[in-house]
């Protein structure tokens, strides 16, 4: 996210990428590889808010499966998405890479301390 400033009425928004690659070992019949693509709540009890911790401080945060941030990114559950997709093969390719983008905000005006905020987001990818 960078610097977060606690006084500014603007949330504090961020977009990354998350690439998916899908190799295929063998060639077999096997041209579309269905996924899904969840991710953990971090060192949250909760996907709403995710916290960013420095020692005993929190900063709330949260990852956005859409660019309106409207839809938390999580395992599927507690009213969270999960990214559902495919890899599609053509007959010789042995690698195919999909690209996500995820989208993080830190809500405006909380009152922390200044410090290294981190959090660890486990993404967990089943085929």
């Amino acid at each position: 996210f960078g610097a977060y400033d606690p006084t500014s009425a603007t949330p504090d928004d961020i977009a990354g990428n998350l690439a998916v690659t899908c190799t295929r070992v063998i060639f077999v019949d096997v041209f579309h590889v269905p996924f899904t693509v969840a991710l953990s709540r971090g060192s949250s009890t909760s996907f709403s808010p995710r916290t960013l911790r420095a020692g005993a401080n929190v900063l709330n945060y949260n990852i956005y499966r859409d660019a309106s941030h409207a839809q938390v990114w999580g395992d599927g559950t507690n009213s969270t998405v999960r990214l559902s997709d495919q890899s599609d093969f053509v007959w010789f390719q042995t690698s195919q890479t999909d690209n996500y983008t995820l989208y993080g905000r830190i809500p405006a005006l909380q009152d922390v301390r200044t410090g290294n905020y981190a959090d660890t987001v486990v993404v967990q990818i089943t085929f």
